[in-house]
């Protein structure tokens, strides 16, 4: 039996359906559920039973689930027996749309911990061209990532791991008494006579043809086609972009939800979110980052439980139940 078995059947038990952790884990639910079924008959019991919610362990599953965990932490535990030097250096990548969130706030906990690690933190355009399967110097990744983009052989091919945060669209901030803020709903040509704020630390400072529109167009391309560059404002942080927005009725940013309720105005009223109605806005928050690491690394293992975990609260303080 493959360890991963053992890692898919936590994942199922955990995420109590087929179809939730097959998302959760990349892969498709008639390949996972094939790996169910040989674990299944390996052991000669079964695992799961059906019901109207879901599915649900059998008594066998349920001895079998911690023992299955305790595996996992041994092998983990062997992998890092194995590592010759601890892990020194760790790159975070971000999407610009996600720019000071979650990250900056864990790396600096994680840097009490490990004080030393270092740590660098940049964001891009295009995050995922990162991608690596080093696990001495690896690259973590928060990106935004369109659920009909399929990334399983690049993260295949370099054994990476995706994980979806959350799952969403992308729309824009608005101060309220702007008309935008009337609408229900937006599309590219509304915005034709509104300025975009932009934040352009994010941009490469090294690319002299790097500019807010090339950044945008590597994921709204159609937004990119309807605006130019006059009706853009580019701004030192996404800090300024926000209070420009908050100060100017003709001023929108583009933003993630939910990401966007980590904005105080959005919380105070002063800022609407109002999604975009065109095709290609659905994103998908994701963390990708190369298996070796994780399960070598302590440090590393930390950072990626400390986003999912602190992901999960974000989700449940703002989109409750």
């Amino acid at each position: 039996m493959k360890i991963t078995t053992l890692e898919y059947f936590i994942t199922v038990a955990e995420a109590g359906s087929i179809r939730a952790a097959a998302q959760k884990l990349y892969l498709a639910q008639p390949s996972l559920t094939k790996s169910l079924q040989s674990m299944e008959q390996e052991l000669g019991v079964q695992l799961f039973t059906r019901t109207s919610s879901g599915i649900r362990l059998t008594i066998a599953g349920e001895t079998i689930l911690p023992q299955a965990r305790q595996v996992i932490a041994l092998y983990n535990g062997w992998l890092e027996l194995g590592t010759v030097t601890s892990l020194k250096k760790v790159d975070v990548y971000s999407h610009i749309s996600l720019a000071e969130f979650l990250v900056p706030d864990i790396l600096l906990r994680l840097r009490e911990s490990y004080p030393e690690l270092t740590v660098s933190y940049r964001t891009e355009a295009q995050p995922e061209r990162y991608l690596s399967a080093d696990a001495q110097e690896p690259h973590l990744i928060l990106t935004l990532g369109s659920p009909q983009v399929d990334l399983s052989r690049e993260l295949k091919a370099l054994n990476n791991r995706k994980v979806v945060l959350a799952s969403g669209v992308y729309g824009c901030l608005v101060n309220r008494l702007s008309p935008l803020a009337q609408r229900e709903n937006l599309t590219f040509s509304d915005l034709k006579k509104y300025y975009l704020a932009f934040a352009n630390h994010t941009l490469e400072p090294m690319n002299q043809s790097d500019s807010a529109l090339t950044a945008i167009d590597q994921f709204l391309p159609d937004l990119v086609r309807t605006i130019t560059d006059k009706h853009i404002v580019e701004v030192g942080t996404v800090n300024s972009v926000v209070e420009l927005v908050r100060q100017h009725t003709d001023t929108y940013a583009i933003a993630f939800a939910p990401a966007h309720y980590r904005y105080s105005g959005v919380q105070t009223g002063e800022l609407v979110f109002v999604p975009l109605q065109e095709k290609g806005v659905e994103a998908e928050l994701q963390l990708l980052y190369p298996v070796r690491a994780f399960q070598q690394h302590p440090s590393f293992r930390s950072l990626v439980n400390n986003l999912e975990s602190e992901m999960q609260r974000f989700v449940q303080v703002h989109l409750p139940a």
